[in-house]
């Protein structure tokens, strides 16, 4: 009573009637020095703690990181657990695929290579895939990061390909006295967090469309066409992936499942409400922009006509003038004023009062 007991390099504290000391299992082959590197962080794939398995928690009150070989001995009655893998190397694959006792279908949709946001009942859980904006350093926000859920009442399962910074932030707040305890929790928080990185995202975009507006009342059409084109494009883009989204958080709010607390319900409803106000944001946004694109197109064409009247205006000017000199200027005889010293004189005369009349005329006309 009231020893350590080490497994795997973790001390258990606790009494052995009491069973809180997990089942005795063989530890796994290590497969280099030990590490001491946080759980919560990209890890070395030389050290103890293998590349694959980015983060691991055992949830309920008593919280706490875990390490691999306490993930590989886990059990149900020792409480609830969250598992967050890296499937972009063989490790993190090796992990869903061997390693954890895992549904085909779980197993299946955690190793997806291309995932689209959907909900699926299982008879053991529930099957979630979620996109979240690219926040890596040089991405193109855009560019979404998938995140593949298996949540169970007594499990979490998370995977993804590239970096995700919202798993970072529910991992920041789940040791905290108020953070997420239950996989339902972890769930709706991590739905929460996604949802809340997409709002700077919207905001920037609504800030650029507020300059390029700004710089179309002011005349400067030509800087902002190529601008214009790339954030016409992010919002599509955007769009596409973000409104499928919002089906999905409507249906997770929809749920009614016990393991699911109702602060975590609660969050899932919130959740649904700013996917929706988003949606409705990109739309008013690309609405903006096509508003924006054809004031642009409409100057642009009035430059134009503008060109090409002044073009016409010349040619109508001198067309008169071109047919008199042409005339004046044919190689036969019998040409007046040839053989007079003022005939040029008296013909530059004729077209300068030639060329003053058509001028008064397409003023009288409104022309010019």
């Amino acid at each position: 009573r009231g020893k350590e007991r080490r497994v795997c390099g973790t001390v258990w504290r606790g009494t052995r009637d009491a069973g809180s000391w997990p089942p005795l299992f063989p530890c796994p082959r290590r497969r280099g020095p030990r590490s001491s590197a946080p759980l919560n962080e990209e890890l070395d794939e030389d050290g103890e703690v293998e590349r694959g398995l980015l983060m691991a928690y055992l949830l309920g009150p008593d919280a706490r990181k875990l390490g691999p070989g306490e993930v590989l001995t886990w059990k149900r009655e020792y409480g609830p657990l969250w598992a967050h893998f890296d499937i972009s190397c063989p490790e993190g694959r090796m992990w869903i695929e061997e390693r954890l006792e895992l549904p085909e279908t779980a197993r299946e949709e955690l190793l997806a290579e291309e995932t689209r946001p959907r909900v699926v009942i299982a008879r053991d859980g529930l099957l979630v895939n979620l996109r979240g904006v690219n926040l890596n350093p040089g991405a193109d926000p855009e560019d979404m990061v998938a995140v593949r859920v298996w949540c169970t009442p007594d499990l979490i399962i998370t995977s993804r390909q590239r970096r995700l910074m919202a798993t970072e932030d529910v991992a920041a707040v789940l040791l905290e006295e108020d953070g997420p305890r239950t996989p339902g929790s972890i769930l709706a928080n991590l739905s929460t967090r996604l949802v809340d990185r997409m709002q700077p995202v919207l905001e920037s975009i609504e800030m650029e469309l507020d300059e390029l507006e700004e710089d179309e009342l002011l005349g400067e059409y030509q800087p902002i066409r190529a601008r214009l084109a790339e954030v016409r494009r992010e919002l599509i883009q955007l769009r596409r992936h973000i409104a499928p989204q919002k089906d999905v958080m409507f249906k997770l709010s929809a749920l009614q499942l016990a393991w699911i607390p109702p602060e975590a319900h609660t969050d899932l409803l919130q959740c649904t409400d700013d996917v929706t106000r988003y949606v409705e944001d990109l739309d008013q946004l690309g609405e903006r922009g096509r508003v924006l694109q054809e004031q642009l197109v409409h100057h642009l064409t009035m430059e134009m006509n503008k060109r090409m009247f002044i073009f016409s205006l010349v040619a109508v000017i001198f067309l008169p003038l071109s047919l008199l000199t042409g005339l004046l200027g044919i190689n036969v005889g019998g040409i007046p004023g040839a053989t007079h010293d003022y005939a040029f004189l008296v013909v530059c005369g004729v077209m300068l009062c030639v060329g003053a009349l058509q001028v008064w005329f397409l003023r009288r006309i409104g022309w010019i």
